[in-house]
């Protein structure tokens, strides 16, 4: 696949980590050649042997990328994540209680639409707690299930989205049944950008551990928070960080990854952003094995345009919003012209949030947004998810650019 992709510097590549001759691919490429370039002897024989699944990308960045990879490499790849995370190092993966809280649209075991019972959405250790394709059609019953599913299967560790989880924990309150729900040793949040309000509502109800995992259906995990770091996870992998708006130390992450051996990855660019910290030193454009970032920036196509047409990333966004004293959810900033925004928030209580937290937010935004930039605000009973399942906290208004 890579030599019909990008040619004869393919076979110039000698040192594995001497990747910068080559060009970038992104989803566009993998998926125009899959399933013949990326069909070789080795993947043949393992189709034969039924020993490869078959998942796709949630398509939140656009085209559905078809994926075959060998059987529970998942499984796999917790435990080369886990071990640099000093609480995750100790779970037992495929031995312990576990639990998966998110789109059901993107699980590649469990298809919410046939209503599946405990059983079918029980995985080894693992059990699929969500039914449906979006929290807002979840019923009381609906929620009732959950508590008593979690009480049932009394998981050590519980993997969620973040706006599935806040979603759940405030149905869970209103309902009353906050003493009856089971809290697991560690809570990871991944999928996609949490944002900074939404972890600390749900650190105010669960009061656990909580780390952050980072990364791509495509390439697996590349960074996991631990000890207040956002680390690397080194193994099979290289990432790079591109110059993106260096000034600001924000980068794009370039990712080759040798974890899943029928779909190797050679810099791929997953649309991922980062911030890195202050005189990060990097081996050429590659981060160190040892190295860490500051924050996760969202993806860039998921940008919004300040009024003079530079992009704003979701961590500026986010970093803007910021905690709103506990007291919102979650949000969306939706891009109505260039520095014209709309931020719908989900109050986390009954009580709403305060004006003065509100004006606060809007005013960090609108300075984002440049000396011409306009923000309105608008509160609502909930947000729906994209056609992927996932949220995510900008809607950016498509450009001509974009066609």
């Amino acid at each position: 696949m890579y030599r019909t992709s990008l040619g004869p510097s393919i076979d110039d590549l000698s040192d594995p980590v001497d990747l910068t001759h080559l060009p970038l691919l992104d989803r566009r490429n993998l998926v125009e050649s899959f399933p013949r370039l990326w069909m070789t002897p080795s993947l043949q024989t393992a189709i034969h042997k039924d020993a490869v699944e078959y998942t796709t990308t949630s398509g939140t960045s656009g085209t559905r990328m078809p994926i075959v990879r060998k059987r529970d490499w998942w499984q796999d790849e917790y435990v080369r994540t886990y071990r640099y995370n000093s609480l995750l190092r100790h779970y037992q993966v495929g031995r312990q209680p576990k639990v998966i809280l998110t789109t059901a649209v993107c699980s590649a075991n469990v298809c919410h639409a046939s209503s599946p019972s405990y059983e079918d959405r029980l995985r080894g250790t693992t059990l699929y707690l969500n039914q449906s394709d979006a929290p807002s059609k979840w019923t009381d019953a609906d929620i009732k299930r959950m508590v008593e599913e979690l009480a049932r299967h009394r998981p050590v560790y519980l993997d969620a989205d973040a706006f599935y989880l806040a979603t759940f924990l405030q149905r869970v309150e209103r309902l009353g049944l906050v003493r009856d729900l089971f809290r697991p040793e560690v809570l990871t949040l991944s999928y996609e950008l949490t944002p900074t309000c939404t972890r600390a509502y749900i650190a105010s109800v669960l009061q656990v551990p909580i780390f952050e995992l980072f990364g791509s259906t495509e390439a697996g995990y590349t960074f996991v928070e631990s000890d207040g770091r956002i680390v690397r996870c080194p193994e099979l992998s290289v990432v790079e960080a591109l110059p993106y708006r260096p000034a600001e130390r924000i980068f794009r992450l370039v990712t080759t990854s040798l974890k899943n051996e029928y779909m190797p990855l050679i810099r791929f660019f997953s649309g991922d952003l980062v911030r890195l910290p202050a005189g990060a030193e990097l081996e050429g454009t590659r981060i160190p094995d040892h190295g860490w970032v500051e924050r996760f920036m969202g993806r860039e196509q998921d940008c919004v345009r300040a009024s003079d047409g530079s992009a704003v990333t979701p961590g500026e966004i986010d970093d803007a919003v910021g905690a709103a004293n506990g007291t919102m959810l979650y949000y969306q900033l939706t891009e109505r012209a260039a520095g014209d925004m709309v931020l719908s928030y989900v109050a986390a209580t009954p009580a709403g949030v305060a004006p003065e937290v509100i004006s606060g937010v809007v005013e960090r935004l609108t300075r984002l947004m440049g000396p011409t930039g306009r923000v309105a605000v608008e509160a609502v009973g909930s947000l729906s998810p994209m056609a992927s399942g996932k949220f995510g906290t900008t809607r950016r208004r498509a450009t001509p650019a974009d066609a």
